[in-house]
């Protein structure tokens, strides 16, 4: 039986790489030895290990992005109250403060939207009224 040869084609950067390379042995799919049979399980182990140690650095990885994002909002949650207050006060006069602050609940709600749709026009550049 004349050797087989196997070509494998990669490219790295755009540029073409390829390797040849002559199985002059090629092993019967009923007939495997015990040296065959012992790097076909130290390459499985191999796999195996190579996994695991990516899988672990993986989740590493992943928990980090996720308190990151969790601490994100955390601190929007934090500064949304005081960044309204703040935007409200800009546009409003006293007494809609006062009101905005100090009415019941339904006069406190009212001013409330009325005086965020009135800071979110002018912070679109809509003027002060």
């Amino acid at each position: 039986m004349p050797p087989k040869e196997e070509t494998t084609r990669i490219s790295i950067d755009e540029k073409p790489i390829a390797q040849v390379a002559e199985l002059s042995a090629v092993p019967e799919s009923n007939a495997i030895d015990g040296t065959m049979a012992e790097a076909v399980q130290q390459l499985t182990d191999a796999i195996m290990a190579f996994g695991k140690a990516l899988a672990e650095s993986l989740r590493l990885v992943v928990d980090a992005i996720v308190d990151t994002f969790k601490n994100i909002v955390d601190v929007f949650r934090n500064a949304w109250s005081e960044y309204k207050d703040e935007s409200i006060r800009s546009v409003a006069t006293p007494r809609q403060w006062h009101l905005y602050k100090h009415g019941r609940p339904r006069v406190r709600k009212k001013w409330r939207k009325q005086l965020l749709k009135k800071a979110i026009k002018v912070q679109r550049g809509g003027g002060k009224n």
